[in-house]
């Protein structure tokens, strides 16, 4: 979820590509403007919080968003389950 340049909140349902300890890269059927903060959960884990769209480009008709976690958020696979089709460590 985001809130959109109108103040409205705006909701897409992304696919985790590839996750880190700082952040994870998404596959997004919306674009997100760069330096936007969403608020994400990651299904079949409890992995949720906040980011800020560092990168945000076009690849056919989806999008891929690099997004680093805020709040001092950091993915620990020991604690979180490996989120389905997501690569990282």
């Amino acid at each position: 979820m985001w809130t959109g340049e109108g103040g409205q909140s705006l909701y897409a349902r992304a696919r985790c590509v590839d996750i880190s300890q700082s952040g994870m890269r998404v596959d997004c059927p919306e674009p997100i403007p760069v330096r936007t903060f969403v608020n994400f959960q990651i299904d079949g884990t409890k992995f949720e919080g906040s980011a800020s769209v560092r990168s945000c480009g076009r690849q056919g008709l989806r999008h891929l968003l690099g997004l680093e976690f805020g709040s001092g958020l950091k993915w620990d696979p020991e604690r979180y389950q490996q989120p389905p089709a997501c690569s990282g460590s």
